[in-house]
């Protein structure tokens, strides 16, 4: 406890009266050592044998009466007048303290995989359709869904546009990846672990994201170059090697049809804060190839010294995303399906169709009134 440790009263002080604390607190040094650990799967499968120890320091406790300096005067009015009672009191008090578990602040993060922007070119160059689906809910042809609406994440944006116009065009999509920090508060500081006491707002505790990794279908082909002048080169293609295997769940994860990217730089993230990373990926489009392209993402590896709540790092499968498409996944996961189809007929814009079908039927009426008049003369 501190300056306390070697006063066995140590209870007594300011700072522990006014707290919130557990008498068996974690050893500190063990505590600033796993704030420096990586937590990711390969630690969480060898974690036996791993110990905390918790302890308190020595206390001493008064067991008997103590009169020096204790001795308090209380006055009882009887007949008129007064006796004086001498009241004789333990010196020493034992405040606020908890003597079972204490729940220290959790740290929470969400996951936030996006389609900010999309563009369909045809085969001649000629722009179909663009825009921010997650600002713009008019953009021609294209639909967008939403498990988590209030993120526009974990959903499908889907464009239904004519047959002839998908063979031979070209969609680029810009993916982005956010990570934010809803943790609640904490500070990396002796005095708040042991007694409650709060820091400034620099020692706030901050989450620390190491590895993330995307799992992007191998249909779309990864713009490296577009990429990488967004972010300062913040996403590496990675093989499904021994060092990835051992940040996954391989009975779990399969990554089958899936191309692996993986970024390291998201680093340090504060309190209620937003770190984000972009992805851009193109691909030709054809009616006799796949239109339906799926995009996921997960945290790998993260520092801070505690486990992110109601995660498991290497546990999301990108080939179950079609299967839960509604459902949100793990808080440390998302992901997004990008889809151009031909029409289905279900909320489907038909005007400029109708239009054509008009201006066509037009036409033909014309020329067969002229082809009559010219058969009667």
């Amino acid at each position: 406890m501190e300056n306390n440790t070697r006063n066995q009263r140590w209870y007594l002080a300011e700072s522990v009266k006014t707290g919130a604390n557990s008498i068996a607190a974690d050893d500190y040094q063990k505590v600033t050592e796993l704030n420096n650990l990586e937590i990711n799967n390969e630690l969480l499968n060898n974690m036996n044998g791993r110990e905390m120890p918790a302890y308190s320091p020595m206390l001493e406790i008064g067991v008997e009466y103590e009169t020096i300096d204790t001795m308090d005067v209380e006055k009882y009015e009887y007949n008129n007048g007064f006796t004086i009672k001498e009241v004789h009191t333990f010196i020493d008090k034992i405040s606020n303290m908890d003597f079972g578990i204490v729940e220290k602040p959790h740290a929470v993060v969400q996951a936030i995989k996006r389609v900010e922007n999309i563009i369909y070119q045809n085969a001649k160059g000629n722009t179909l359709f663009y825009g921010d689906p997650t600002k713009d809910a008019k953009i021609q042809y294209v639909k967008t869904y939403y498990v988590n609406d209030a993120d526009k994440s974990n959903g499908k944006v889907e464009a239904e546009i004519d047959s002839d116009l998908i063979q031979g065009a070209t969609l680029n999509v810009i993916y982005a990846l956010k990570i934010r920090n809803e943790s609640e508060t904490d500070y990396n500081t002796k005095d708040y672990y042991y007694y409650g006491t709060k820091g400034t707002e620099a020692q706030k505790s901050k989450i620390n994201i190491t590895k993330v990794a995307d799992y992007m279908t191998k249909d779309l082909v990864f713009d490296e170059q577009s990429t990488n002048q967004k972010n300062t080169g913040a996403w590496i293609k990675k093989d499904l090697d021994n060092n990835f295997k051992k940040l996954i769940d391989t009975s779990i994860v399969k990554t089958d049809g899936y191309q692996i990217l993986m970024s390291e730089t998201y680093g340090e993230i504060k309190q209620n804060d937003t770190a984000e990373k972009y992805l851009y990926a193109t691909v030709r489009t054809s009616t006799s190839s796949n239109t339906e392209f799926i995009n996921g993402m997960e945290i790998l590896g993260y520092k801070g010294g505690k486990r992110i709540q109601n995660t498991t790092p290497g546990n999301y499968n990108p080939n179950n995303i079609v299967n839960t498409q509604n459902v949100n996944p793990e808080k440390d996961s998302s992901f997004m399906i990008t889809v151009i189809s031909a029409p289905t007929g279900k909320d489907i814009n038909y005007t400029p169709y109708i239009v054509i079908a008009i201006v066509t039927l037009t036409m033909v009426a014309v020329a067969i009134v002229i082809i009559k008049r010219k058969i009667t003369k």
